[in-house]
């Protein structure tokens, strides 16, 4: 039986692992995670930092990273990525 839910390996929430952001953040796409923590709730929150600017770093829910509409594993050109979400 098929999931209805895209898989994602645990590999992807790990330190260092690459991500692309559909919207650019704080005017950058490609992030790296850097650190990990829980929020008060328990639900598991990672740092993002833009790879071209290190001073710029963002908190997301692994939630968040989940849905591609907002975020993409790997470094992929956002633009390119747009044009095949339409299709």
């Amino acid at each position: 039986m098929q999931s209805r839910h895209l898989h994602f390996s645990k590999k992807l929430f790990e330190i260092n692992s690459n991500w692309t952001s559909i919207q650019n953040m704080e005017g950058w796409a490609h992030y790296r995670i850097v650190s990990r923590r829980r929020s008060p709730k328990g639900k598991l929150e990672l740092e993002m930092m833009a790879v071209c600017d290190r001073a710029i770093r963002v908190w997301v829910p692994r939630a968040v990273l989940r849905d591609s509409a907002h975020w993409r594993p790997g470094w992929i050109e956002p633009s390119l990525d747009r044009i095949l979400l339409c299709d």
